[in-house]
């Protein structure tokens, strides 16, 4: 499983204004932490609907993979 994240906020930043562009970077960066953290505290429960008995390995995979991608 891979993990792609595309924007396109190079083209969305450039009809803010000032202070607008500020908070961008904030903003996003909070959107995808709350995504992720999302994400990996839905895996474990999503992991024992579709499985009777999940490994560990199973269900810290995905963690492994979203620290990966955003470290905390």
């Amino acid at each position: 499983m891979q993990v792609l994240l595309r924007s396109n906020i190079k083209g969305v930043t450039k009809s803010l204004g000032t202070l607008e562009k500020k908070y961008v970077p904030n903003a996003i960066r909070n959107a995808i932490n709350e995504t992720l953290f999302g994400l990996r505290k839905a895996h474990p429960e999503e992991m024992k609907s579709v499985s009777e008995e999940p490994t560990t390995h199973q269900l810290a995979w995905l963690t492994k993979q979203i620290k990966q991608v955003c470290p905390v």
